[in-house]
């Protein structure tokens, strides 16, 4: 239960990294 609350959090916070641009960033250092 813990994870899927965690998972739920992030993806609330997810539209505001895309618009901030985390997202791309965080791809960008992964390759």
């Amino acid at each position: 239960m813990g994870v899927d609350n965690e998972l739920k959090q992030e993806l609330i916070k997810l539209p505001h990294y895309i618009e901030k641009g985390f997202v791309s960033e965080k791809l960008n250092a992964n390759i």
